[in-house]
């Protein structure tokens, strides 16, 4: 979406992230730098990986819009609760293949250059970058139970933005 709008995302995570800390994001350094401060007050304040887990759910959740309304049918955010029903459940092939889409377009500010392949059991296995444990779960899966029902859906990350400026 390009440098204005990466600058958007970047500033409304970093001050969701501020926020469940109790701060502003003034208190931190600008830009990617200071959401990596912020991610790194959490985790050494965290009494285990599931508070961790939890405050990063909600964070993420509190980004998204609270539209359209559950009718009080759940506690959960109306677009994401909304997305499940009408899209996730019923179409899961198309949901996981529209989240990748929109990670694609809208999370490159956090993971930086991304791109989008249709993955096969031969592609995985061929890749030279797979850890021995991701290639024995190809080997020894249904390919579908891995990529193709929207369920257990792997997320292959050839970089890592924040260990490539370490």
């Amino acid at each position: 979406l390009g440098k204005f709008a990466d600058g958007i995302f970047l500033d409304r995570f970093r001050t969701a992230l501020a926020a469940s800390n109790l701060k502003f994001s003034s208190d931190y350094a600008p830009g990617y730098d200071g959401m990596i401060d912020i991610v790194k007050e959490i985790m050494e304040n965290a009494d285990d990986a599931d508070s961790i887990v939890a405050k990063s759910r909600a964070t993420l959740n509190s980004l998204f819009p609270n539209w359209p309304p559950t009718f009080g049918l759940t506690d959960r955010v109306g677009l994401l609760f909304w997305f499940e029903i009408l899209f996730a459940k019923p179409f899961p092939v198309f949901s996981s293949k529209l989240n990748a889409w929109v990670t694609w377009l809208a999370a490159q500010w956090l993971m930086g250059p991304c791109e989008l392949e249709d993955l096969t059991a031969a592609s995985l296995l061929a890749n030279n970058n797979l850890s021995p444990e991701t290639k024995n779960v190809v080997e020894d899966s249904n390919l579908t139970e891995i990529l193709g029902d929207g369920k257990g859906q792997l997320v292959l990350v050839r970089r890592c933005r924040y260990l490539e400026a370490g």
